[in-house]
This record gives C-alpha cells, sequence and structure tokens, in this order.
C-alpha cells in the first residue's frame, strides 16, 4: 500500500492558505447569521428601537413636587401578599417590584401616604368594607376623607402590538398611583361627558386618557338627555348620523352656558363619515369644515408606518407646545381627514390651527368614483389642517369668557399605541390642550414608560431604510468583497 505523503498539509502555503479559507468561511458564515437576525429583528420591530434608559423605578420630578407638597392624609391600600410582589410579573417584565419600589418612594417623599400591604385570603372583611368597589386580589384601594378610588396591579400593564404582531410592555404604576392620589386628595374634579345617541366611533383612548389625569368620565344620550352643566367638556366622536335640530340646540346651549361661556366641546372626525349636513353647517359657525378623504404623507423622512398613513404632524400653536417637556417628540397621527378654516376671525368667533401636515402631503379621495382615477404621482402636494381651534369669546368687564370646538381629524391619534409610547407626544400635547382649554393648568401629565431597559425610539421609514440598507446589502457586499479580496490574494502568495 502506498503512504499518503502528508507533507503537503505540512508546508507554509497550505497552512496560511487554509486558514485564511477556513477564517474567511467562518467569517462570511457569522455576518450571514448576523445578516439574518437583523432582517428578522427589522422584520418584526417596523417602527421601534430600544436607544434610551427608562428609569422604571424612579419617580418623575412631577410626581415628586406634587407629593412633597400634599397636605392630606392618603391611605393606600395593596391587596396583594407584600412579601409576593417582587415576584409579579407579566410577560416577563418586573412590574410587581416596580410598584413595590414606587410605592416607597411615595411614603418617603410624604408622611401623610401610608401604605399597608393585605393578604385577601388572610383577611376578608377588607372585601367586605368596599362592598361598592368590587375589590379583589390585585386591587389598590387610594382613598382620603374626600373620596375613594380602587385600581388594580393589573392596570399598571399597557400592550401595544405592531404591525408585525410584535408586543411591546409598558408600565403605568406611576401614572395611575399619582393619578389616583390626586384623585382623592384634589378638591375638585372635572367632569367630561362622552356624547352617544348616532352611532359614535370607539373613544375610549381619549377616554382613557382623561380618566387617566382625574377627569371624570361620564356618557350620556343625546337623543334623550340634556347634556350635564356641570362637565366642563363634551366628546363627540365621528357620528355617522346627522343631529336634530333640537340635539343641535343641546351642544348650543352647553357652549353657551346661560351666557357664562367656559365649556369645551371636542369633535373628532373620520375619513369613513358620510356627509352630515346639519352637524357641518353646526361646525362652520365655528369656522371649522371637514373635507373628503385622506391626508396621506408622501416624505419617507416623516412616515412611521412604512406606507404614509401613519405620520408626525406639525404642531402649530405655540401656546399649547411650550409647556411640553420635550417638544421635539412626534405627535403621530394615522389616516387623518382633512380639515378647513371657514374663517379667521368673525365678530367674537375665531379660529387657529392646532396642527398641521408637511407640504408633502396629498389628499387620498375615499368617493370610489374619485377614487378609481387618482394617481398618487399627479396628485398636489399641500400642507393640510390636522386639528383646528374655533373659540367664542366675550368679556365680563376685564374678563375673558370663551367656549371652544375642538376639531380633530382622527381617532387614529388617541390609540394607546401612540399615547402609551413615552417617545411621542400624543398623550402629554392631548391632555395639555384640554387642560388649558378647561381651565385645569395645575394638573400633571405622566407617561408611561417602556419595560425594556431603554425606551422606544420610533423610526422614520427613511432612517428604517437606511438601517436596513446598512445591514441587510452594504454590510454583507463589503463583507464578500473583502473575503474574495483576501482569499485571492492569499492563493497567489
Amino acid at each position: 500500500m502506498k503512504k499518503i505523503d502528508l507533507s503537503v498539509f505540512k508546508s507554509r502555503r497550505f497552512k496560511h492558505g487554509t486558514m485564511a479559507t477556513v477564517m474567511t468561511a467562518l467569517f462570511v458564515v457569522a455576518v450571514i447569521i448576523v445578516n439574518i437576525i437583523v432582517n428578522m429583528v427589522l422584520d418584526r420591530f417596523p417602527a421601534s428601537v430600544d436607544l434610551t434608559d427608562s428609569k422604571i423605578y424612579e419617580l418623575t420630578e412631577d410626581s415628586k413636587e406634587y407629593i412633597k407638597n400634599l397636605d392630606t392624609d392618603v391611605k393606600i391600600t395593596v391587596c396583594y401578599p407584600e412579601s409576593d410582589m417582587l415576584n409579579l410579573t407579566a410577560g416577563g417584565q418586573p412590574y410587581g417590584k416596580q410598584t413595590y419600589e414606587l410605592l416607597k418612594d411615595y411614603q418617603q417623599l410624604n408622611s401623610k401616604i401610608k401604605v399597608e400591604y393585605v393578604d385577601l385570603m388572610k383577611n376578608p372583611e377588607v372585601q367586605k368594607q368596599y362592598t361598592d368597589y368590587n375589590v379583589t386580589t390585585y386591587s389598590i384601594i387610594v382613598e382620603s376623607d374626600k373620596r375613594t378610588k380602587v385600581i388594580t396591579l393589573e392596570d399598571f400593564i399597557e400592550v401595544s402590538q405592531s404591525n408585525s404582531g410584535q408586543s411591546y410592555y409598558f408600565s403605568s404604576a406611576e401614572k395611575g398611583l399619582t393619578s389616583a392620589i390626586m384623585y382623592t386628595a384634589d378638591d375638585t374634579l372635572s367632569k367630561a361627558v362622552v356624547l352617544k345617541g348616532h352611532g359614535e366611533m370607539d373613544s375610549a383612548g381619549i377616554n382613557s386618557l382623561l380618566t387617566d389625569n382625574n377627569y371624570e368620565v361620564v356618557e350620556q344620550n343625546i337623543t334623550t338627555e340634556d347634556i350635564d352643566k356641570e362637565a366642563n367638556i363634551a366628546i363627540l366622536a365621528a357620528p355617522s348620523t346627522d343631529y336634530t335640530d333640537a340635539e343641535l340646540k343641546k351642544l348650543d346651549a352647553f357652549l353657551d352656558n346661560d351666557g357664562k361661556f367656559g365649556k369645551t366641546l371636542i369633535y373628532v372626525g373620520d375619513y369613513s363619515q358620510k356627509e352630515l349636513p346639519k352637524l357641518d353647517s353646526f361646525l362652520a359657525e365655528w369656522g371649522i369644515k371637514f373635507n373628503e378623504g385622506v391626508v396621506f404623507e408622501t416624505d419617507a423622512k416623516n412616515i412611521y408606518d412604512r406606507i404614509g398613513f401613519v405620520y408626525a404632524a406639525d404642531l402649530v400653536a405655540e401656546d399649547y407646545t411650550k409647556d411640553l417637556r420635550d417638544n421635539t417628540l412626534p405627535v403621530l397621527v394615522n389616516r387623518p381627514r382633512p380639515i378647513e378654516t371657514t374663517f379667521t376671525e368673525d365678530g367674537n368667533r375665531k379660529t387657529e390651527v392646532l396642527m398641521s401636515s408637511k407640504e408633502s402631503t396629498v389628499i387620498i379621495p375615499t368617493d370610489e368614483q374619485k377614487a378609481e382615477n387618482f394617481d398618487i404621482n399627479k396628485a398636489e402636494k399641500s400642507s393640510q389642517n390636522l386639528a383646528v381651534l374655533g373659540s367664542r369669546t366675550k368679556y365680563d368687564g376685564s374678563t375673558a369668557l370663551t367656549s371652544n370646538v375642538v376639531a380633530f381629524s382622527s381617532l387614529g391619534m388617541f390609540n394607546e399605541q401612540y399615547t402609551a409610547d413615552a417617545s411621542l407626544n400624543n398623550n402629554e400635547y392631548t391632555v395639555n390642550l384640554i387642560n388649558k382649554l378647561s381651565g385645569k393648568e395645575d394638573n400633571i401629565n405622566i407617561s408611561s414608560v417602556s419595560f425594556n431597559a431603554e425606551k422606544l425610539q420610533n423610526l422614520t421609514l427613511e432612517k428604517y431604510n437606511v438601517i436596513r440598507f446598512v445591514f441587510v446589502i452594504l454590510v454583507p457586499l463589503v463583507t464578500l468583497i473583502l473575503s474574495v479580496v483576501v482569499f485571492v490574494r492569499r492563493r497567489n502568495r
């Protein structure tokens, strides 16, 4: 049997050439694996990436300032064993530990706040004391000598889903606890009524924003009831059928308030609405006109849904942005309907644009016949109003008395996916606006925080495409070229 010559495997050329080939192959495989993972992540998380610390165990300065100045005794009863709080999780997120740490901070900041943990299995009498509040395990009872509010630990978990189905977990523990403390301690509460009776769309998003910020939110049927005179705000969310003359008089009476004004109507339109002649005439008296169609963004630098229906609005009125903690954060809109102002000033009435789209938007018609012949590439691009304030003012001596009608272009901007995200201004801007219009300017607004180690930061379509290009095309291409160059040079030595 002929002996195999192994000397070739010991040669310098073989060793260096083979090692280079192996290393190159391993490097290429590693890059391919990284590329696949990054590509999967980009597909799975199309609109966001973690960038900054959420500080979920730390109270915000707004909460600290309010709690330090609290002069009302508040008792907080947590219906869950204290020893088990640190192990309480949802979706793998430690919301029990976070709540536990925040409750310790409240007590340390002000001795008027007392926290007690109760195991309902061992202390069932607690449930009997609060029979009107449906107290169960996970309930948190916040009470003062003025009023009582019951929330639950489960309320502190907010789950938002991306278009790809990925779940994002947020904590509203601080928001819920501070809000409950304010609710029980404040001398008076503002009331908002949600008007029903004409096939209105679900206004849960904006209702939740108001409830979280200590508005008492109730529903009323406009067809059978007068609007509560105690309410500061009425909400009309995209009705599908028109109002009667009698119902319009109820709106007028509410906003007139026996000549004292001081009321606000929030009207939210939707692109799916049909013509509502009487309601349209009512809005026109306040300088507001909804036009047909959907305002669509064409500039990738401003698109957040990889299509053009979700994008950042320009906040125009400085009076309602100057108090935001970070007015550079975007307010996202979703399939908004264009709004027109019919006058700037008319006697004691005037209009003000609050939000608008950029000059790169077009209006996509919703009418089927118009849509058939629509060509987005030939459509005229222009800025459109997305939120308008109509106001009516009179003077009592030197005191200005004002009622308002605020028109928003769609309910989409109040979607929890946007209001729960602290990297957006949808929550804070809306609450700040409504508080100012209703005279509730001493209120504070706390955003939810991400349970991730870092806060979500939204990406525009342009940034998404850049990241995708770099990791999916550029990096593999450069790696491949370098690998070929190294391989050829090693082979020719």
